[in-house]
């Protein structure tokens, strides 16, 4: 008779927050954004 295996926990999938771009990047992003907020909120927010 053929037996089924006993069940294993999930292997845990690598989880790497790390991009690569610079940190200052993140505040041209915020800067860029709120750029565009100013000139045309109504899109901005949609």
């Amino acid at each position: 008779m053929v037996e089924i295996p006993k069940t294993v926990p999930p292997i845990p999938p690598e989880t790497t927050y790390r991009r690569d771009v610079p940190a200052p990047a993140a505040m041209a992003w915020l800067r860029a954004g709120w750029a565009d907020f100013k000139n045309k909120p109504a899109t901005s927010l949609l």
